[in-house]
């Protein structure tokens, strides 16, 4: 993980890749969405409306990142 530095008063995020354990939370955001808010963020060509862990999963193997999906998770890095 890059070195981040602590600023007083100011909130810090963390971006890192999402992983298996992500695919909750990311199928989550998508709950009752519409076709139009996967496009918004996965485009047309990785994955069907509605998005299931297996899409998520069979996209990770694909791309041969099988501990990380290719998007990222916005941590706040001071509930750490």
């Amino acid at each position: 993980m890059p070195h981040q530095k602590k600023q007083e008063g100011i909130p810090m995020l963390t971006i890192r890749p999402a992983a298996k354990t992500d695919y909750a939370a990311i199928l989550n955001w998508n709950a009752d969405q519409d076709e139009a808010y996967l496009f918004q963020w996965a485009g047309f060509t990785a994955y069907q409306h509605p998005l299931t862990e297996e899409q998520i999963a069979k996209q990770a193997k694909k791309e041969k990142v099988q501990s990380q999906f290719k998007s990222y998770i916005y941590e706040n890095a001071r509930s750490k």
